[in-house]
């Protein structure tokens, strides 16, 4: 703390105007280097959507040739299972003319025509082929014009021509177009232009907010318009902030100054606090390894004593006088066997084992094994479980902690009087709170945690420095007020609500 104050008053308008300056500057190549990486990133954007547009363009038309052989491949097949069909049929009985026209109607053909191996012909409807004739000794699927014609031979000899119309193919080239494909990509929001170019016309003429690309696509050049609106509003608007923070840099400045000064009291507060709780780590650390050899020099003799006593209690022929002393002297070795207890308990590493604990099942546990000492001191106990669920915390320690405030909270009215438990849900968590009255420490409330503190005549003053130990090993707080005039809350914070 004294290293802190030095480093305040060094801390003078001269380094102030300095770092003003040394913001701003920061605040400029800031603004450069956001501009910068806008247009970084918009080259970037550009290549990857003019790569894109390219691969989706030849995607969609190397797609129109797949659907278009595709297409061919189904028509052939239909046609020849057709025309074997119709083959079979004419073996049965054979066609008229009238016959097969119907047939091409209701299957959707054009027309239809079988020749026999001598040459005679039986087409319909009539003059629906442009030359009725066998082509080849095998099937084979032309495009004429307005439909597609199959020559299927015929085993016996001839052949049977199906026409059939060439309108799927035609709605299947106009989809894969590619006018139709850069109609459907002109409709990104990032395109502002997308068409087959022109020879002589100029695309740029009144698109200042437009970077065109030329593609080659098909043999053919595509004009291509991205649209940076977007872009130029943002260096727009890095260039007005730092217009907006140059002209209230005055302003700026003293409130920075203001700031500093805030930031320089916190600073010192924070170095307060941070060497307290060194301190009393340290203290605390130090007292736990006191404790530990006090208590462990101390237990044998103590425990040699007991066994002394109860010998002589047991042996020796002693008169009343002589037995209320022995008595005494037995109670006196219990309480300082307590103390060293306690002294053994703080000293000891508090090393949680989390697991799912029912919170309102272990504090009624609690409240049940001391009711029959409120029911004697005449405490009446209130318990109000809002909260229903499991915590991760260690039950064993949790029992403890309870266990111990309640004890406090009883033993703080030997005249009777209430005790008050609650949990509810609190700050992604859960908060216990016991409250009871007989406190009497109000000046002294932030000091219940500190080893050795106590409010009570014969209290070893570790109990509530245990707690403390318990409720920070679970990561939660432990809290102390005075609600009303006599009337002290321990409140118990716990995260890790399941």
């Amino acid at each position: 703390m004294s290293e802190a104050r030095p480093v305040s008053r060094a801390w003078s308008w001269k380094m102030n105007l300095l770092a003003f300056g040394l913001v701003t500057v920061a605040v400029l190549l800031y603004s450069l280097g956001q501009v910068y990486y806008l247009r970084q990133t918009l080259k970037g954007h550009l290549a990857d959507n003019r790569q894109m547009i390219l691969a989706a363009i030849n995607h969609q038309i190397e797609l129109g040739t797949l659907a278009e052989e595709a297409l061919n491949e189904t028509i052939l097949l239909f046609l020849s299972n057709s025309a074997r069909f119709l083959n079979f049929l004419n073996d049965v009985e054979a066609f008229d003319q009238q016959e097969l026209a119907s047939f091409a109607d209701e299957n959707g053909l054009t027309g239809v025509a079988v020749l026999g191996p001598e040459g005679r012909a039986v087409s319909g409807p009539a003059g629906w082929a442009e030359v009725i004739s066998c082509v080849g000794n095998r099937d084979l699927l032309s495009k004429k014009s307005g439909y597609f014609l199959l020559s299927w031979p015929r085993p016996q000899g001839g052949c049977i021509l199906i026409g059939y119309p060439d309108r799927p193919l035609r709605k299947v080239q106009e989809q894969f177009s590619l006018t139709s494909i850069l109609t459907f990509l002109a409709s990104s929001p990032q395109i502002s232009l997308l068409e087959v170019a022109e020879p002589g016309r100029d695309y740029g003429d009144g698109r200042a907010d437009t970077v065109l690309e030329t593609l080659v696509v098909d043999g053919r050049q595509v004009v291509v318009g991205f649209d940076t609106r977007l872009y130029r509003q943002q260096v727009r608007r890095i260039w007005q902030n730092f217009i907006l923070y140059a002209s209230f840099f005055a302003g700026f400045g003293l409130l920075l100054t203001f700031i500093l000064y805030r930031l320089q009291q916190q600073h010192i507060a924070e170095i307060t606090r941070y060497e307290r709780e060194l301190a009393r780590q340290q203290e605390d650390a130090v007292l736990g390894r006191a404790a530990a050899t006090i208590a462990h020099e101390v237990r044998n003799p103590l425990n040699a004593i007991g066994l002394g006593l109860q010998r002589v209690e047991m042996e020796a022929n002693l008169e009343d006088e002589h037995k209320a002393l022995l008595a005494a002297m037995e109670k006196a070795m219990r309480r300082t066997n307590t103390i060293v207890e306690g002294l053994l308990r703080y000293s000891r590493p508090v090393e949680p084992h989390f697991d799912a604990v029912d919170l309102d099942r272990l504090l009624q546990q609690q409240l049940l094994l001391r009711k029959p000492q409120c029911t004697q001191a005449n405490i009446e106990v209130e318990y109000d479980g809002a909260f229903v669920g499991r915590i991760e915390a260690d039950a064993d320690l949790l029992a403890q902690l309870f266990d111990n405030i309640i004890k406090n909270g009883i033993e703080a009215q030997p005249a009777g009087g209430w005790l008050h438990v609650e949990t509810r849900s609190h700050d992604d968590g859960v908060l216990v709170s016991f409250a009871n009255p007989g406190f009497q420490k109000s000046a002294d409330i932030d000091r219940l945690a500190e080893p050795y503190f106590s409010g009570k005549v014969r209290g070893s003053g570790l109990g509530l420095a245990i707690c403390a130990k318990i409720v920070e090993s679970h990561r939660g707080i432990l809290d102390f007020k005075e609600i009303r005039p006599g009337v002290l809350q321990v409140g118990v914070w716990l995260p890790g609500v399941g």
